[in-house]
């Protein structure tokens, strides 16, 4: 669960740029009063994912035409992306990042990077900040981005460190914290992360097919361990349970691997690699679901969370639950009151 403070800070944000805002609110799946409502106690990951996605494109197109530059589309990121992969080591696919941004002229940024005693820092420099809460957030996302493709890039957690953004505390650093899973430190020169650099010698480890299946579900794994060691089998169950959280069916064998852009014979052997087979993703996903459910301020009839969940009445959805937790669905809802 991530604090619904975030996500209605979010929302307030992209609201603050008034009518150039409204067709960005009008995508999102929940409203300011829908979240006090409704998620009180925290926003589930799947829906904080969508709200995320979705706030943090629409700030940063509106955030780049007050800093008067050219917003950095999706088809931008993929290139980038598809750049970087076919690098031998990290320090060459940091450099041709930083020669990619160069290419790209009036995006606002620029990047570099510094090595002393055994120390590499890394920098994503704003030209003409904007120095607003939108701004920290789409600057402290591009940076965090970054970190994440470039640890992607080699299969292995970077043991960043400093953590910087060039920003005074407009947001509370223990709420940054808890959603973006670093201490951010504020007031810095430039938005920054500092690694040993012998992983700068690191090679590139992945392929331009994990590349398309990584693309596929980017904005689901924006909010998730900077690490960013992508797995089939997480990214299947984000999908899921954004699915089932939306009140979406539960997608097909077929709808999940044309998503990742792989037959249903390779998807099937990449999650019996990972040892999570598709009926055991499934199930968890039901059950992760299910006790959000029972647990939720609006109290849903068990027949209606069955339904939810794809099974095909209560009693199947109770005996299932039960095995699972060693409770029926009604002893769990009491527990939580």
């Amino acid at each position: 669960m991530v604090p619904c403070s975030f996500a209605l800070l979010l929302l307030e944000e992209l609201a603050s740029f008034g009518a150039a805002a409204e067709p960005g609110l009008a995508r999102l799946p929940v409203s300011v009063a829908g979240l006090r409502a409704q998620y009180r106690e925290g926003i589930p990951a799947p829906l904080f994912s969508e709200v995320y996605g979705e706030c943090i494109t629409a700030i940063a197109e509106l955030v780049h035409q007050r800093r008067g530059v050219t917003f950095m589309s999706r088809n931008d990121v993929e290139m980038l992306c598809y750049c970087l992969v076919s690098c031998e080591t990290l320090q060459e696919a940091i450099d041709r990042a930083r020669r990619f941004y160069l290419m790209l002229g009036n995006r606002g940024a620029a990047l570099d990077m510094e090595v002393c005693g055994g120390q590499a820092t890394f920098h994503l420099r704003t030209q003409q900040a904007l120095y607003s809460r939108g701004g920290l957030l789409v600057d402290l996302t591009g940076l965090l981005f970054l970190y994440r493709l470039f640890s992607w890039l080699i299969n292995r957690e970077i043991p960043a460190a400093d953590f910087g953004i060039c920003y005074p505390e407009l947001i509370n650093a223990e709420l940054l914290r808890t959603v973006f899973h670093q201490t951010i430190h504020f007031d810095k020169v430039s938005n920054c992360f500092r690694f040993p650099a012998e992983f700068l010698d690191y090679p590139v480890v992945r392929s331009p097919q994990r590349l398309r299946e990584m693309l596929s579900t980017l904005r689901l794994d924006m909010n998730q361990d900077p690490a960013m060691s992508w797995c089939l089998s997480d990214a299947v169950e984000r999908i899921i349970l954004a699915h089932l959280s939306a009140g979406k069916p539960m997608p097909s064998l077929k709808e999940l691997a044309g998503l990742f852009n792989i037959s249903t014979s390779t998807f099937r052997r990449r999650l019996k690699e990972e040892s999570s087979p598709l009926s055991t993703i499934k199930e968890a996903c039901r059950l992760t679901l299910a006790t959000e459910l029972l647990s939720a301020i609006e109290r849903p009839k068990i027949e209606e969370i069955a339904l939810r969940l794809g099974f095909s009445d209560a009693r199947g959805f109770r005996r299932a639950f039960k095995a699972r937790t060693g409770m029926s669905p009604d002893t769990y809802r009491t527990s939580q009151i």
